[in-house]
């Protein structure tokens, strides 16, 4: 609910605004440290909420990849991206919107 004057943003902006932000996510993936020695693959969901102007307020293994250098590496990747990620459309109906993001490592051992 817009109590602000604001028009609410369309589906449209919501939609380009989610794709932004997995898109900084995607931007900022690079293997954890010392992970060209580890053999296998892992996915991890990191949940995250951010506010209205974009700040990450918290971040968080949703699920875990059974990998602990992969899942901390994930968390650290929503991190790195966050001093990129763009505030919120203008009318967006909350103050605050939480995310859960899969992200997948595959490394095969030197």
């Amino acid at each position: 609910m817009n109590t602000g004057g604001v028009p609410e943003p369309s589906w449209r902006d919501i939609e380009k605004y989610h794709r932004t932000i997995v898109g900084m996510i995607m931007m900022h993936m690079r293997p954890p440290g010392g992970a060209y020695l580890i053999r296998g693959r892992g996915r991890t969901v990191v949940r995250f909420t951010l506010d209205r102007t974009g700040k990450l307020l918290r971040a968080e293994v949703a699920k875990t990849s059974g990998s602990a250098s992969f899942d901390r590496e994930a968390v650290k990747i929503v991190r790195r991206a966050s001093d990129w990620f763009p505030a919120m459309p203008a009318g967006y109906p909350c103050a605050q919107k939480s995310f859960s993001q899969p992200i997948s490592f595959s490394q095969r051992g030197m």
